[in-house]
């Protein structure tokens, strides 16, 4: 049996529900998965799977009693090794100022959680993310020697590499999300950790994710557009409005539901204003999977016009766009990243270059103009995602790579 700790930034959280559904799957599977988060979110609300995991979640405070006896008793057992680690850890990430600040929150709760692997009996830990989980991870398996793996998403690994190739050095293995992240490390690393990386999509339980026929007053004329994706920069909702606002000088009659709730609200609300598109665009806020599923049975079209920010982040493969194309809603999104591996232009939905407000709009219109078309390229769609994306396959590679390696 696969007994595996599982490190993650925060838990649980609204967004990242990749992560909870991976558990889930390997649970599934038989795995036994203990998860240590860094930090305890408290989301307003949660998904209804939540409820489904059977791990146990061992939370810890940045400093607490137990976290320092832990400290105490390793420093003691091992001195040399401890003390090795310690100066190891902040030599390593003294060029990232956010490594640094990061290494001096979790250190001691690394080594707790370390000491609480040991004492479980836990041989092996899997991070989520190649920032802070990773590190934490790394520097567990400096002290005690316990084996770990790590998956890196999107803007964990594009924006800082600080340390990548030694993490890759000690690792089992690497997951990669997409071919893109593979080839970006390698760019970064050098093939000399290549067999280290296995390229392994999140996927989504293409089950519960059937086709929807169309809606059921498609041919009103109106355009429904539906995006759902975190209220942030790198998601470009300000290109998308920006597109909209095209469509209506253009003539044509849409609506946009925005699903996700951020800091950038006000900011987009206001962009909505000064358009003058504020009637036709309705913000949601966070919506639960089956909430965001009649969203989808109301669409005509999935809209993710995502960018890369001024620090360097940007998407993996997002998991709006494999739930919309295995509900075979056709799909408009960038150019970017990861995402050409899901979206292929003109053959699974139709791509926009990056923060260009004509490309998307045209995108759009396209859809609008020939549905026959938009139909198949979501059948198509459904196709890639059954046998890309599918939660129950990708979980089964990653429980055999866990299960070869030794821990």
């Amino acid at each position: 049996m696969v007994r595996v700790g599982y490190l993650v930034s925060r838990f649980p959280t609204f967004t990242e529900t990749f992560v909870l559904d991976e558990m889930l799957a390997l649970e599934a599977l038989g795995a036994e998965i203990t998860l240590f988060p860094l930090l305890r979110e408290r989301p307003r609300a949660t998904h209804p799977q939540l409820a489904h995991l059977r791990a146990e979640v061992v939370y810890s405070a940045f400093v607490s009693g137990p976290i320092l006896r832990a400290n105490l008793a390793l420093a003691a057992r091992h001195p040399w090794r401890y003390l090795r680690t310690l100066v190891e850890t902040f030599a390593r990430v003294a060029p990232s100022p956010n490594f640094t600040l990061g290494a001096a929150g979790i250190f001691l709760k690394s080594v707790y959680i370390a000491a609480e692997a040991e004492r479980r009996g836990i041989g092996r830990l899997h991070a989520h993310f190649c920032t802070h989980p990773t590190l934490a991870a790394w520097i567990a398996h400096r002290l005690t020697g316990v084996r770990y793996s790590f998956t890196a998403h999107g803007s964990d690994l594009h924006v800082d590499q600080t340390m990548l190739a030694e993490k890759l050095r000690r690792a089992d293995f690497a997951v990669m999300i997409s071919r893109y992240n593979r080839d970006f490390t390698l760019a970064r690393v050098g093939a000399r950790w290549a067999d280290r990386m296995r390229v392994i999509h999140c996927g989504i339980d293409t089950g519960a994710f059937a086709p929807l026929a169309p809606r059921a007053d498609a041919d009103d004329g109106v355009l429904r557009i539906l995006c759902v994706a975190s209220l942030r920069q790198v998601k470009g909702h300000v290109h998308l409005l920006r597109a909209c606002a095209q469509l209506a000088a253009e003539g044509r009659d849409w609506t946009l539901t925005l699903v996700g709730d951020g800091r950038l609200r006000a900011e987009l609300e206001a962009e909505c204003r000064a358009l003058g598109i504020a009637a036709r665009v309705c913000f949601r806020g966070q919506l639960t999977r089956p909430e965001v599923t009649a969203c989808l049975r109301d669409c005509d079209v999935v809209a993710l016009t995502s960018v890369q920010d001024a620090r360097g982040r940007r998407e993996g493969i997002p998991v709006s766009l494999m739930e919309a194309l295995a509900v075979e809603r056709p799909v408009v999104a960038s150019r970017l990243s990861g995402i050409p591996e899901l979206v292929e232009h003109g053959r699974t939905g139709l791509l926009a270059a990056p923060g260009e407000p004509a490309a998307i709009a045209a995108a759009l219109a396209r859809v609008a103009d020939r549905p026959a078309e938009a139909r198949a390229l979501a059948r198509a769609g459904r196709e890639r995602v059954l046998a890309e994306f599918d939660l129950s396959d990708n979980a089964t590679r990653l429980h055999a790579a866990l299960a070869a390696s030794p821990g």
